[in-house]
C-alpha cells in the first residue's frame, strides 16, 4: 500500500485552514480581513491549486480527499443555510452572518460601529426619560472607567449619534448625559469633561475610527454594556445601509463577497474531514459536526462582542445546522472515498479501518458526539465569557 506523503498532507491542510484563520485574525486580533485576503488568502489559494494539480498529476490519494471533501463541504454549506436561514426567518441571529464576512472582506466592518453607537443614540432619544436613562446611565459610566484613548473613541462615536439628532432630541441626549457625567465620582467626570471638551473643540477624530483601540477590542474584554440580541438586530438593520452608503457599497456587493467566503469555509472543513479522516464513518461525520460547530460557538463572542446572545436558546439553530452540515460530507467520503485512499491519504484513516472497526467507527465517535454535545449545549458558559474582566450587561 502506498504510504502518505505528509509534506504534501500538512501543505493542503495549512491551505485549507486560511479562510478560518483570517476570520479569526479579523475578529479577534483586530488585524483586517481586507488585507489578510491579499496577505494570507491569495498565497493560500494558489498554493491549494498548486497542490491539487501535483497530487492529481501524480495520482496521490489525497487529490480524491480534498476534491470529495471540497464537494461535501459546499452541499454541506447548502443544507446548513437551509437551518441557518430559517433560524434567521426566525429571528434567532443578529443578521445573516455571510453580510458580517463581506463587511469584514471589503474592509467596511471597522467602520459599522459608529452607526450601530448612532442608531442606538436616536433609539434612546426617542425613549420615555426613566427609559433613557436606564439604557444610557450603565454605558456612560463605561466609558468613564475606559483608558483616555477608549474613552474618546467611544465619546466621539456618542456625539456624532447625538449631533445626527433634531434640536428636541439633541437636547434630551445632551441633557441625559450631563446628568449622568455629574453624578460620577470627581476624578471620573473631570476626565468625562476634558474628553468633552476635547471632542468639542475640533480636537477630535470623526468617529474614533482611527483610534489605536478598537471599539470591539473594548466589547470583547467586556468593559462596556452590550445589547439585547431584538436591539442589536433592529440597530443592525439600519446601520449596515447607512455604513454601505457612506462608503458607496452595494448591499449585492457585500453579500457576493460575503457568501464566497462563507462557501469556501464549508469546502474546507469538508476537506479537513477527509484529510484527517478519509471516508471515516457516520458517527465520525456526525461528531465532526458538532466539533464545526463548537468552534463557531467560541467564535461567536468575538464575532458579535455588541450583542449579548441569549444563550442556551441561541445554540439549538447553530447546533442542528452543522448537524445538517455534515450529512453531504459524510455521504461523499463515505460514497467515493476508497479504503485504499483514506488508509494512504489521511492521517486517521487507515487506523480506523484496522482492529476493532466497531470501536474505532462506532463507539469512539458517538462518545465523542456526546461529550461535544454536552460542551456546546451545557458549558457554554465557559466558551462565551468576555476574554479579559467581567461582562456588562
Amino acid at each position: 500500500m502506498k504510504s502518505t506523503n505528509w509534506p504534501l498532507w500538512v501543505l493542503a491542510l495549512l491551505s485549507i485552514g486560511a479562510p478560518s484563520a483570517i476570520l479569526t485574525l479579523d475578529r479577534a486580533k483586530d488585524i483586517q480581513a481586507s488585507g489578510l485576503m491579499k496577505k494570507m488568502g491569495l498565497p493560500a489559494f494558489v498554493l491549494f491549486i498548486l497542490l491539487l494539480g501535483y497530487s492529481y498529476a501524480v495520482g496521490d490519494p489525497i487529490f480524491t480527499l480534498l476534491v470529495w471533501g471540497a464537494v461535501g463541504g459546499l452541499l454541506g454549506t447548502i443544507t446548513l443555510d437551509a437551518v441557518r436561514l430559517t433560524g434567521l426567518r426566525l429571528r434567532a441571529f443578529p443578521l445573516d452572518m455571510p453580510v458580517m464576512f463581506g463587511l469584514m472582506s471589503l474592509g467596511i466592518a471597522p467602520k459599522l460601529p459608529r452607526h450601530v453607537m448612532a442608531n442606538m443614540v436616536a433609539t434612546a432619544s426617542a425613549m420615555p426619560d426613566e427609559k433613557r436613562m436606564e439604557m444610557m446611565e450603565p454605558r456612560i459610566r463605561a466609558m468613564s472607567e475606559l483608558a483616555p484613548p477608549e474613552r474618546k473613541l467611544f465619546m466621539s462615536m456618542m456625539l456624532d449619534g447625538i449631533n445626527r439628532l433634531p434640536g428636541e432630541r439633541k437636547d434630551r441626549m445632551f441633557k441625559t448625559q450631563l446628568e449622568v457625567i455629574s453624578s460620577l465620582p470627581e476624578e471620573k467626570r473631570l476626565a468625562m469633561m476634558r474628553t468633552m471638551d476635547e471632542l468639542t473643540m475640533g480636537v477630535r477624530d470623526p468617529g474614533g475610527l482611527s483610534a489605536p483601540v478598537s471599539p470591539m477590542a473594548v466589547f470583547r474584554r467586556g468593559a462596556m454594556p452590550m445589547l439585547s440580541l431584538s436591539m442589536g438586530r433592529d440597530l443592525l438593520a439600519k446601520a449596515i445601509p447607512e455604513t454601505l452608503n457612506e462608503e458607496g457599497a452595494t448591499l449585492g456587493k457585500v453579500r457576493a463577497a460575503g457568501y464566497a467566503w462563507h462557501f469556501v469555509n464549508g469546502a474546507t472543513y469538508g476537506m479537513a474531514f477527509t484529510l484527517l479522516f478519509g471516508m471515516g464513518s457516520w458517527p465520525w461525520v456526525l461528531a465532526w459536526g458538532l466539533f464545526v460547530d463548537l468552534v463557531m460557538m467560541v467564535g461567536m463572542p468575538p464575532m458579535m462582542p455588541m450583542i449579548r446572545l441569549p444563550y442556551p436558546r441561541f445554540l439549538v439553530v447553530p447546533y442542528l445546522a452543522h448537524l445538517a452540515m455534515a450529512v453531504p460530507i459524510g455521504y461523499f467520503a463515505l460514497s467515493y472515498v476508497s479504503p485504499i485512499a483514506a488508509a494512504a491519504g489521511s492521517l486517521l484513516g487507515g487506523s480506523l479501518l484496522a482492529g476493532n472497526t466497531y470501536v474505532t467507527l462506532t463507539l469512539l465517535p458517538t462518545i465523542v458526539f456526546i461529550l461535544l454535545s454536552a460542551i456546546i449545549l451545557l458549558g457554554y458558559k465557559a466558551y462565551t465569557r468576555p476574554i479579559y474582566g467581567k461582562r456588562r450587561d
